[in-house]
C-alpha cells in the first residue's frame, strides 16, 4: 500500500480513496462464509456429541473451551457440526 498525504484532499477525495482501498482489499482475498451451510437438524446436541465421542459433558466443555473441538453457537445452544465431533 502506498502512503498518502491527506492535507490537500477534499471530503469526497479522501473518500473515493478509501472506498478504492477498501474495494481492492476485499477483491484480494477470497469469501469465507462464516454461516453454516448444514441445517440446524444435522447439527449434534452436546448430549449427540460427547456420546459420539464417548466423553463426558464436563470434558466436552472443556475440550470447547480449549479450542480441540468447535462449538457453534445457535441461541443459547452450543451444537457441533459432525466434522467438528468426530468420527460420525
Amino acid at each position: 500500500m502506498q502512503n498518502v498525504v491527506f492535507t490537500q484532499l477534499s471530503i469526497p477525495e479522501v473518500r473515493q480513496l478509501l472506498r478504492q482501498e477498501l474495494e481492492q482489499f476485499f477483491t484480494d482475498r477470497p469469501f469465507v462464509s462464516s454461516t453454516s451451510t448444514l441445517p440446524i437438524e444435522d447439527l449434534y446436541t452436546r448430549q449427540e456429541t460427547a456420546q459420539k465421542l464417548k466423553i463426558s459433558l464436563p470434558t466436552l466443555d472443556d475440550y470447547t473451551r480449549r479450542g480441540i473441538i468447535r462449538g457453534c453457537r445457535v441461541g443459547r445452544r452450543v451444537l457441533y457440526r459432525p466434522e467438528w465431533g468426530g468420527p460420525v
